[in-house]
């Protein structure tokens, strides 16, 4: 071991939710070394909040369609070795962030064996643990079997930005709101989109009951054709949320009451803030990749089984099953569960 600390890589590429899923790995190597140096190997808008996180000492950017790309291949592997990682952890069990942690020169490359170590990611790591549990947080954390470690409590550590967190109270008090429900509507599947509309009738439906005025977030033009449509069924119940950032949106659900969104990135940050959820679930189960903890809710019909591939490019039919009384029940249940708790994780940046 280096003598300033172990030094981890964690392959983690893609997806934002899974990088959230994924941080408590980190926080966990820090607790129980906190001299210890780790880098992250991410693609994408996750290193937009990776970077913020105190227990990443290095985030190394992996551009997309590397593993095609030979000159890639030497610039990436140059990065990584200057590192000089000792122990590679591959928690997303694929090839391309197998061969990450081989390409990094690590000595040691603990993945998954089993079901989980896919697309013969468990040849090219050299320690495999074969995981009991289900979730992929629990799942990702049994990893660290394979350094004799045992996790603690899970903790996410995902902090505010300052600039991003001024902006959103500053938009908050000029729109009147102090206390609020934070809705997302789009969804990287079309299978896990609840209908937009919906949306809207929660957000009337809960301000009758509960007297808390919504956000409707969005990003990109269709996501924000399905905000509008959020809010324009909302009877002036909803607000539709300004152009926010990664940083910006975990900044807004810091401060909200209730976050209610499909199986998604932003639902993971929302957790990761803090925040009470409830997640809708459709082509995924909760009990897989849900929003983690026991105070969150879940609110499933019946799943929409199928391959990955079938899955992705479903309808949305098992979503469509869900009526928006569950999910004001839902939002109820969350707001009985929210308080003192659903603050503890979040904190500004340093």
């Amino acid at each position: 071991m280096s003598p300033t600390g172990p030094r981890f890589l964690i392959s983690r590429l893609s997806h934002i939710g899974d990088a959230i899923l994924t941080l408590p790995l980190a926080c966990e190597l820090k607790r129980h070394m906190p001299e210890c140096q780790i880098a992250w190997a991410a693609e994408g808008a996750a290193s937009k909040l990776l970077r913020l996180h105190p227990a990443i000492d290095r985030l190394i950017p992996v551009p997309r369609g590397w593993l095609r790309r030979p000159a890639a291949w030497r610039q990436l592997r140059g990065e990584l070795r200057s590192f000089q990682p000792e122990i590679a952890f591959d928690p997303q069990g694929l090839l391309k962030s197998a061969a990450l942690a081989r390409l990094s020169g690590a000595p040691l490359r603990i993945g998954f064996g089993g079901k989980f170590g896919r697309e013969g990611s468990a040849w090219l790591n050299n320690r495999l643990v074969r995981p009991r549990s289900t979730h992929l947080v629990d799942r990702t954390l049994e990893l660290l079997r394979g350094i004799k470690l045992e996790p603690g409590e899970v903790r996410f550590d995902l902090p505010v930005c300052q600039e991003s967190l001024d902006r959103c109270q500053s938009w908050l008090e000029a729109e009147g709101l102090k206390q609020f429900l934070l809705l997302n509507p789009g969804a990287g599947w079309p299978s896990k989109q609840w209908p937009a509309d919906r949306f809207g009738l929660l957000a009337q439906a809960a301000e009758r009951a509960f007297g808390l005025p919504s956000v409707v977030l969005w990003a990109g033009d269709a996501e924000r054709a399905m905000a509008q449509e959020a809010v324009a069924a909302s009877n002036h119940s909803a607000r539709l949320a300004p152009p926010t950032s990664l940083p910006d949106l975990a900044a807004l659900a810091s401060l909200a009451e209730v976050f209610v969104a499909g199986d998604t990135g932003p639902l993971h940050i929302a957790v990761a803030m803090g925040c009470a959820c409830v997640g809708l679930y459709g082509p995924t189960r909760p009990q897989d990749s849900g929003a983690y903890g026991p105070r969150q809710i879940a609110i499933q019909k019946w799943y929409q089984s199928g391959t990955s591939r079938q899955r992705r490019s479903a309808a949305n039919t098992a979503m469509c099953d869900i009526p928006v009384e569950e999910v004001l029940a839902g939002v109820g249940q969350a707001l009985q569960a929210a308080r003192p708790h659903n603050k503890q994780n979040a904190r500004p940046a340093a």
